[in-house]
């Protein structure tokens, strides 16, 4: 997900009568009323048939033209993978300023569960204060710390070994002791060779304030079970994310939904405004920012598996009996009381 867009998710904080998401009924708020909601579509994939809210636009991308969706069952081919060292900047999303010091981040093998199986390299997060006795100007102009002196949220990180590009991989930012961070974990992140330059690929990690989460009921008009308690370990997630195609472009006019979504979940979408932006109860795609959010997704053990897919219309129908094609899936872990982002890409890479 872009680096902004975790911020539009709570785009309303401190805004009163924020609009909320749409239930599994397609009704506003929780899901009460007499809406049947809008009509649906189907959308196919490899896994299985899902419905989806029938897009009421043409699918277009930000850029302008139609998306490419040619990986999605013909994955583009890539070379053999290379080993990189992963590092930099902290990125704080929504309210707060400042990278705690401390802060985990872990990277895992996309088969690995994130929440308890061995990392292949963590990172601790360096602040400028942790610069104290450095030279960042000469011998240590390359230590985490002095590197921090760089990024708007004060802090860097830098994994302790390689890890592998061309491959789907799944990072945890969380902070062993500190409750004020969200555990948050980030899915589908795959590198590629040309992002490196002597073996060193630069990417932003995500870290979500406790002041973010507790606002983000605001944003839906739903509660996020057991959320009022982070530590835990009892409660449901939110899934948010951005919707691209093949060339990884954002797309709007997506309709989005996760297997097993009732009327306990909503799905919101957001209105474009870069300056302004806010959920739109009107939505039932994505606008020209791609970002969709599910709140209140279970998590309970045997039911934490979740595939998320994105349908667009069928281009030129017209009317409430048009069929949808795949704008691709994922399928994710979610924890209690932490975020997961996920950000369809088509259909992930295949080596040589």
């Amino acid at each position: 997900m872009r680096r902004w867009a975790l911020a539009m998710l709570v785009g309303c904080v401190g805004l009163l009568g924020c609009e909320s998401g749409r239930s599994a009924d397609g009704a506003e708020g929780e899901g009460e009323g007499e809406s049947s909601g809008p009509a649906t579509c189907e959308v196919a994939t490899e896994a299985a048939a899902f419905n989806v809210a029938l897009p009421d636009v043409d699918a277009t991308l930000k850029t302008g033209g139609v998306p490419d969706l040619g990986c999605i069952g013909a994955p583009r081919t890539v070379g053999a993978s290379t080993q990189v060292t992963l590092e930099g900047c902290i990125d704080v999303f929504g309210v707060g300023n400042d990278a705690k010091k401390g802060t985990e981040i872990a990277v895992f093998a996309a088969n690995v569960d994130p929440s308890t199986g061995t990392p292949l390299a963590t990172g601790i997060v360096a602040v400028r204060n942790d610069a104290s006795g450095l030279v960042c100007d000469g011998a240590d102009a390359n230590a985490p710390a002095c590197l921090a002196f760089a990024c708007s949220s004060k802090g860097y990180y830098r994994l302790n070994a390689t890890v592998p590009t061309h491959e789907p991989l799944t990072m945890r930012i969380k902070h062993p002791t500190d409750t004020t961070v969200i555990d948050t974990y980030l899915y589908g992140l795959t590198f590629f060779n040309e992002q490196a330059t002597d073996a060193v690929v630069i990417y932003e990690a995500a870290m979500i304030f406790r002041s973010t989460w507790d606002s983000i009921p605001t944003l839906g008009g739903r509660q996020i079970t057991g959320g009022q308690d982070v530590s835990d370990g009892v409660g449901r997630a939110v899934v948010a994310g951005e919707i691209h195609d093949c060339n990884d472009v954002i797309i709007e006019g997506a309709s989005v939904t996760i297997a097993g979504l009732d009327s306990t979940m909503s799905i919101a979408y957001f209105d474009g405004d870069p300056d302004d932006p806010k959920p739109d109860l009107r939505r039932i795609t994505t606008a020209n920012d791609g970002l969709y959010v599910l709140l209140n997704v279970p998590t309970e053990p045997g039911a934490n598996e979740h595939t998320i897919v994105a349908g667009l219309r069928e281009p030129g129908c017209v009317g409430d009996d048009c069929s949808c094609i795949s704008a691709g899936e994922r399928t994710i872990k979610t924890f209690a009381d932490s975020v997961t982002i996920v950000t369809l890409r088509g259909d992930f890479p295949v080596i040589q």
